[in-house]
């Protein structure tokens, strides 16, 4: 069976550590400028909806043949983006940074997957190769983590702001050296006979086609897993250093969650068509809002990397679930780059309204408290609209039909 080139995962791995860095690095740069609660979430969540806004029209624009282009102009503007950080100094010119970040991460990052999917090669099993690459998607993460929390106890801010721009710009060393042959990749499918629409048109096509239940599961188990994933970003560090841990240690605690991940996640695949990939990410996310709880009472290094282990885990199977089901969809209705930009938006709805709702809820209950309440009350009603979504999937052949 065909193999894919470990380069290419090599650059997954280094795009993703140096997109987690900023992760690792700003809430508690911005907690020592002296921003309370809600202002860092608001401005961690600048990421979020920059990025959001530059999802669909990078993934309109994606073509096999220019995506290297597009991915690499993404990667450059990270890298200066970083360069950046250092002479914020005021909301107004960091928020600018961070959309910055965000722009320029959500090109890169939407572009990757786009291009990733389309250089599986031929008779390559497509549910096994994104299985690694959430592997090493969770790799970057541990990576970025180490190097975020040593560089910023060893450097300081500035300099492993510095760090992640130069690790940023040597991602892309490894982007330019990997040429797929095209003859060993699959054509890609044709979505229609005759003329081509107009562009408004096959937008509002796609936009339809993405209506679908099981986009729409997708979506939703994408944006409760990163609304999560989020909220432990951004205020883990702040709680963490609050009872006394260093950035060293929260950076190790974190590669816990990311290794664990790192590991589970390719091999999670098999497990996955047992059990099916829907069921899998409901249950899971519902553990995982139970776990996430458990996290503000803990105050040992050895009891958080339980739970941030356990985490990772359960993390690993939802996320590779739904990456398949992504893999799955009939690219004959919808094309690769929008299926890419959906599942990337919803992440990114999650990541952006995560940390300013819950540095609003921490400003007015405390800290300890959002954690941990929050996880269970999104948990709740993640529940809901499954329930609501089956029921409103039912009625709708009755309707048809009458």
């Amino acid at each position: 069976m065909p193999s894919i080139p470990w380069i290419r995962f090599v650059f997954v791995v280094l795009l993703t550590s140096a997109s987690n860095i900023s992760s690792i690095l700003v809430p508690p740069y911005l907690h020592e400028l002296g921003y309370d609660y809600t202002s860092i979430g608001i401005l961690v969540a600048f990421i979020g909806i920059s990025a959001l806004l530059s999802r669909f029209p990078i993934g309109a624009m994606y073509r096999r043949e220019r995506g290297r282009l597009l991915c690499t102009l993404g990667v450059a503007g990270l890298a200066c983006a970083y360069l950046l950080y250092p002479l914020a100094d005021n909301a107004v010119t960091f928020a600018m940074v961070q959309i910055m970040v965000g722009v320029c991460g959500g090109i890169s990052t939407t572009i990757n997957m786009a291009m990733f999917m389309d250089t599986v090669p031929k008779g390559a099993d497509r549910a096994k190769a994104m299985a690694f690459f959430a592997g090493a998607l969770a790799g970057g993460h541990t990576v970025g983590n180490l190097v975020g929390g040593f560089a910023g106890d060893l450097l300081g801010y500035d300099n492993a702001f510095r760090a992640g721009a130069l690790m940023t710009g040597a991602s892309l060393l490894f982007l330019w050296t990997d040429n797929p042959d095209p003859a060993t990749l699959d054509e890609p499918r044709k979505r229609h006979a005759g003329p081509a629409l107009p562009f408004r048109e096959r937008v509002g096509a796609s936009l339809r086609a993405m209506s679908e239940p099981k986009l729409v599961i997708i979506a939703m188990v994408q944006f409760l897993l990163n609304f999560l994933h989020s909220m432990i970003s951004t205020f883990f560090p702040l709680y963490a250093l609050g009872i006394g841990l260093s950035l060293s240690e929260i950076g190790m605690l974190k590669s816990v969650h990311s290794l664990v991940n790192t590991f589970a996640r390719p091999a999670a695949g098999s497990p996955i068509k047992w059990i099916g990939a829907t069921r899998a990410s409901i249950v899971g996310l519902g553990l995982m809002g139970v776990l996430d709880a458990l996290l503000p009472i803990q105050t040992a290094v050895w009891g958080f990397a339980i739970l941030l282990a356990a985490i990772g885990l359960i993390r690993a199977i939802v996320l590779v679930g739904n990456t398949v089901e992504l893999a799955s969809i009939d690219e004959s209705r919808i094309s690769r780059g929008l299926a890419s930009s959906l599942y990337s938006s919803s992440q990114d709805l999650g990541s952006l309204s995560s940390p300013a709702l819950c540095g609003a809820i921490a400003s007015l209950v405390g800290l300890t408290t959002m954690m941990g309440t929050v996880p269970l009350a999104a948990a709740g009603l993640f529940y809901g609209a499954v329930i609501w979504q089956h029921r409103r999937t039912q009625r709708a052949p009755a309707i048809a039909s009458g």
